[in-house]
């Protein structure tokens, strides 16, 4: 019954074993076998905790959304093979593509309202993977598994010359660290982000061969962007400063913050419209992820969400199983669209009998906080900058809403917050690119809770979005602490 997943399982472990390619230098022949194998057991846990719908949520959750469409994409090569690889590499207008094999989705639907569809590539890489996964998606999750320990692999690459902790520990703590651990080992966009983070930082501080390092930084540009576009954004501030630090100011620390700053004030001044949709962006993130904290039924409208409180729920149809929803009686409810710059705005739908997209059917996450809406205003975000690191950099705090849960995640962000001051306290002499490096992923991290603070008002959602924040956070530690030094007898 389990053949394939006994399979995969000791194919992947001999690799990490005797394949060369997959193992690392400075660290013992056991630690790559032995990580992948801790990351097969969480990977379980994963799944046997996401299988299934949300505890408050009626519809099904986001790991079996990303393998039950990436199954009906999957089946389009047994319609037809150029109709599946069109839709694969999104080779020109395939709308009616869509609509012929996928309009009942709604990770790949989604696209229409981002400005990058990460999840469809997601999509797109497990439909591949079910070539030979048959269906399962524990294979999917070795797979999963095995490119974020490609990441892991590269991170240590990067960063291990310019720390003075033994690389196994290096491995160790960025193994093992609780929530890199759990995200990345699931079937999720983390395993894939840690990937590109990883190929990231050897393109810029490993160095080899000039063309080796373009490829890295040329894959990672498109893993990131493919996956989390807004975690790419927050790499741009980051390598600039250390640029700017390092070749053009002469290691003045000052100047390069103000540089920095001053470039990304000139280049939202520049492209103020762009600017503009990215705020609006941000608004409508957050709407999203206020009225699904606060629970209510969602619908896809033509062009817009439309979201409708309890009240309403006798004035339609709703069909959980195949996710549709039709309107039997006019109902009362909200519009988001961008013709509205995504603010909420009352309307009343009215019964046409077409079967609309269910998106989500929820009572409310236990973990929802109240956040300051930002209403498409480039003042008010900027004003909701300390609520916003707080809420992403600190909660859950003891008194927040959530269940048992909550407490490991607080755990961690406090074990977090000790080991920086720590590391600070006991920090060694560095030299000025280990310097560079340290800042760099201070601004990467700041900046990335910010995005993560600005928009998402349920704590269960913080813990997965920052841990690539966190990620950094862990390496600072790493670059600066100094080991303590054995006493002589």
């Amino acid at each position: 019954m389990y053949i394939i997943e006994i399979f995969y399982s000791i194919a992947f472990l001999l690799a990490f074993r005797y394949w060369s390619v997959l193992q690392i230098k400075n660290i013992p022949i056991w630690a790559m076998p032995s990580a992948f194998g801790i990351k097969m057991l969480v990977g379980v846990v994963f799944l046997i905790l996401y299988m299934h719908p949300d505890t408050n949520n009626s519809v099904p959750s986001d790991t079996m959304r990303y393998l039950r469409e990436s199954g009906y994409l999957h089946a389009v090569f047994k319609k037809s093979p150029k109709d599946y690889f069109t839709l694969l590499f999104g080779i020109g207008d395939d709308t009616l593509l869509v609509k012929k094999y996928l309009q009942n989705t709604f990770l790949w639907c989604s696209g229409s309202y981002t400005i990058v569809n990460d999840s469809r590539n997601i999509i797109r890489l497990h439909s591949v993977i079910q070539f030979i996964s048959f269906g399962s998606p524990y294979v999917h999750a070795l797979f999963m598994s095995f490119f974020a320990l490609i990441g892991l692999k590269n991170l240590l690459i990067s960063f291990e010359k310019f720390s003075i902790v033994k690389p196994i520990y290096i491995f160790g703590a960025l193994l093992l660290f609780p929530s890199i651990l759990f995200w990345t080992s699931g079937v999720l966009k983390e395993p894939i982000l840690f990937l590109g983070l990883g190929l990231c930082a050897r393109s810029f501080l490993v160095k080899e061969h000039l063309f080796k390092r373009i490829f890295y930084g040329v894959l990672s540009f498109v893993i990131l962007i493919s996956v989390k576009p807004y975690v790419l954004i927050c790499v741009f501030p980051a390598v600039t400063f250390y640029f700017l630090y390092k070749y053009i100011f002469n290691k003045r620390i000052i100047l390069g913050l103000i540089t920095t700053f001053l470039i990304g004030v000139l280049v939202a001044l520049t492209f103020s419209k762009t600017t503009q949709k990215g705020v609006q962006y941000l608004s409508r993130k957050q709407y999203d992820f206020t009225h699904i904290g606060k629970g209510g039924l969602f619908v896809r409208g033509d062009t817009s969400l439309w979201y409708f409180g309890p009240k309403q729920y006798s004035k339609f149809e709703i069909n959980i199983k195949d996710t549709f929803v039709i309107i039997k009686k006019p109902s009362y409810g909200l519009i988001v669209s961008l013709k509205h710059n995504y603010i909420s705005k009352p309307t009343t739908v009215y019964p046409d009998g077409k079967k609309r997209l269910l998106v989500y059917y929820v009572g409310g996450a236990m973990s929802y906080i109240e956040t300051t809406p930002i209403n498409n205003s480039r003042i008010q975000i900027l004003k909701n900058i300390p609520e916003a690191f707080i809420n992403s950099f600190f909660r859950p705090l003891p008194t927040d809403p959530g269940s048992a849960f909550k407490y490991p995640a607080m755990l961690e962000v406090w074990l977090l917050f000790f080991l920086l001051i720590i590391s600070f306290s006991n920090r060694r002499k560095i030299d000025s690119q280990t310097f560079a490096i340290i800042s760099s992923l201070f601004l990467f991290s700041f900046f990335l809770f910010l995005i993560i603070g600005w928009t998402t008002p349920v704590i269960g959602a913080i813990f997965r979005y920052r841990f690539p924040a966190q990620l950094a956070l862990l390496i600072i530690c790493l670059l600066l602490i100094s080991p303590p030094k054995k006493s002589s007898e």
